[in-house]
């Protein structure tokens, strides 16, 4: 159980992380998103990187995630069949 939660979170970051780190890169070469100057001071959003931050943010996730999936596996595996049964 927790190891196809690994798989599925470890597919599921990698997936956000090439869509938000791709529209952030599309943004600092393109400069698609216009700011209106008299407002920002700033004619375009401006991008910037932090890597250990978004890595920090990656292992927090992954490390939080699977220990909150550690409550439920804890309790249906205390769980015995014959007592579920026998409450049907």
């Amino acid at each position: 159980f927790l190891i196809f939660a690994a798989y599925i979170l470890t597919v599921g970051l990698l997936l956000g992380n090439a869509l938000g780190i791709g529209i952030a890169v599309a943004q600092k070469l393109t400069g698609f998103l216009k700011l209106d100057e008299a407002n920002y001071y700033l004619s375009k959003v401006p991008v910037h990187f932090e890597w250990d931050q978004i890595m920090l943010i990656n292992a927090g996730t992954f490390i939080l995630t699977l220990l909150i999936l550690l409550i439920p596996s804890y309790l249906v595996s205390r769980l015995s069949p014959v007592r579920v049964l026998h409450f049907r």
